[in-house]
């Protein structure tokens, strides 16, 4: 598909690229995802953590080998208010580390 969209690159407008182009990288994440050995638990809820802190979030996520996706429409506050949750705990965490 990526093959076929550079072929069709003069015939269709910029925007219209850039947006198949993320459909395009879109689909292959998704399918990625969707072939790894635990793709089951993204559907039977088995894989939901019950972290109670953003250090408990992120020590399973880096456990379970997994990734944020992008925000989609109507999420943007949210991963904002957690992307800053992020933030801040990487600064604590860093700034006792080079305390030490």
């Amino acid at each position: 598909m990526r093959a076929d969209l550079a072929t069709e690159i003069q015939t269709v407008g910029a925007s219209e690229y850039i947006r198949a182009k993320h459909f395009v990288d879109d689909l292959r994440s998704g399918l990625t995802a969707l072939n790894r050995p635990d793709a089951q638990n993204y559907f039977n809820h088995q894989d939901v953590t019950r972290a109670k802190n953003v250090r408990e979030l992120v020590q399973y996520m880096a456990d379970h080998d997994l990734w944020f996706a992008p925000a989609v429409a109507g999420d943007e506050m949210a991963y904002l208010a957690l992307y800053q949750t992020l933030a801040s705990y990487d600064v604590a965490v860093n700034s006792r580390m080079t305390a030490k």
